[in-house]
């Protein structure tokens, strides 16, 4: 089903009929189908981004004004942890987010 989505995600930016393609996650698989797909999209002119609200959250964007105008000091280092509550009670092996064969997780 991956398979699918990445060839119909690069038939549409080679297409030249779309400006944009918004990808929910998982963005891809691995590393090899990013690749194929940014490049395909960046020959056509085509923008494409994952679908991720979290960069655009209120609570990031006071984070990053804080930082911005120097209120922590310098940042050397940065450390996230992806929570939430829908999934405390269960395991890794029943959420789809940490199974790599539904592509779960971070591009492995």
């Amino acid at each position: 089903m991956r398979a699918l989505f990445l060839a119909l995600g690069t038939r549409s930016a080679e297409s030249r009929r779309v400006k944009a393609i918004l990808v929910e996650k998982s963005f891809t698989v691995n590393a090899a189908e990013a690749e194929a797909l940014i490049s395909a999209c960046h020959k056509s002119g085509v923008f494409v981004a994952e679908a991720w609200k979290f960069r655009h959250h209120p609570m990031h964007l006071k984070a990053k004004e804080i930082i911005e105008r120097g209120g922590i000091g310098e940042v050397v280092q940065v450390k996230s942890t992806f929570c939430d509550p829908q999934f405390e009670d269960r395991q890794p092996q029943v959420s789809w987010y940490w199974q790599r064969s539904k592509a779960g997780g971070a591009i492995y």
